[in-house]
């Protein structure tokens, strides 16, 4: 029952995988989208990254997955200052798996959002604290404690390119 349950997770896994690389393959960047909308404009921001405790090494895993992160984004253009008030912040959660052939795995969660400060419409003077979330991506994965490091560094650069290319999509057509 437990092996079952698990081959169920991990084939869900990998359907909702392929269901989102088959939507970032069919954007369409020349007509107006939410996402352009909402990611154009953007010159800086502020980069927070979080790793669970319960990741083993998580805090020098933090730290490459920003040192990563942060030269990828400059790569991009982006100023990593903060000067817009927008935050991009990226979790990267762990579960643990209760079957016990699989104690050597964790569930991983990596959520990454962008948030920008907004003023709430009923009333501009309300304090709205967490912002608004104008764009994210999640991604849930398996991965051995062997391999942790190197899955949780791939996982979160994928999401990284993802938010990138739409961000470009977005940039060319407020160019147009």
């Amino acid at each position: 029952m437990k092996r079952t349950l698990l081959i169920v997770v991990v084939i869900l896994c990998i359907t909702v995988g392929y269901i989102q690389g088959q939507q970032i393959k069919n954007k369409d960047y020349d007509s107006k989208s939410v996402v352009q909308e909402q990611l154009r404009g953007i010159r800086s921001i502020t980069l927070l990254v979080y790793v669970d405790y319960e990741i083993p090494d998580y805090s020098t895993i933090k730290d490459e997955i920003y040192s990563l992160c942060a030269e990828k984004l400059k790569n991009e253009g982006l100023d990593l200052n903060g000067d817009q008030n927008i935050i991009l912040r990226i979790d990267v959660n762990s579960f643990p798996i209760e079957i016990v052939e699989f104690d050597r795995y964790l569930l991983l969660l990596v959520r990454t959002e962008l948030k920008d400060e907004a003023r709430l419409v009923r009333d501009p003077n309300l304090r709205n604290p967490h912002g608004y979330v104008t764009w994210s991506n999640d991604w849930v994965f398996i991965s051995s404690l062997e391999s942790l490091r190197s899955s949780i560094k791939e996982e979160v650069l994928i999401r990284l390119e993802i938010f990138c290319i739409d961000r470009k999509g977005a940039e060319r057509f407020v160019s147009k």
